[in-house]
């Protein structure tokens, strides 16, 4: 699921309610910028950032490439219930992305050279997992969203 904002943010706060599958206790879902950083939770109590970044294919041809940026454990609050929730929120606020999970601080990964958010994309890719709330902010120069 993809939503396109009105002209380009430079510094925007994404938060987002994620509802576990009701038939399984596995998961991995996060929020996409651009299609640029991947932040992605998983039942595991993992989390991963991606960054895409251009270069060259084997036959050299421009392409995307995909660059892990961050990884690590949740250790905050997760709930890997089937239909439990958990809010991700990623803060994109110059060369710095913050991800918190459930009003937890979890790490921030470097946003350089993927800032300028105009696309925002929802992505669950163990299980059917679904969202609700989704709330899209940007973050003022004071450091606060309106």
């Amino acid at each position: 699921m993809g939503f396109r904002l009105i002209g380009t943010h430079s510094d925007v706060s994404v938060e987002v309610t994620f509802v576990n599958p009701i038939q399984s206790n596995r998961f991995e879902y996060g929020i996409l910028l651009n299609r640029s950083i991947d932040v992605q939770v998983s039942s595991e109590r993992s989390w991963r950032a991606l960054g895409r970044v251009k270069g060259l294919s084997g036959s050299g041809e421009e392409t995307n490439v995909v660059v892990p940026v961050g990884r690590g454990w949740l250790d905050g609050p997760l709930n890997t219930e089937p239909g439990g929730e958990n809010r991700l929120q990623l803060a994109a606020v110059g060369e710095e992305a913050c991800l918190f999970v459930n009003g937890e601080f979890v790490s921030c990964i470097d946003n350089r050279g993927y800032t300028g958010v105009d696309k925002i994309y929802l992505a669950s890719q163990v299980g059917d997992a679904h969202y609700k709330g989704l709330v899209i902010r940007p973050i003022l120069e004071s450091g606060t969203a309106p």
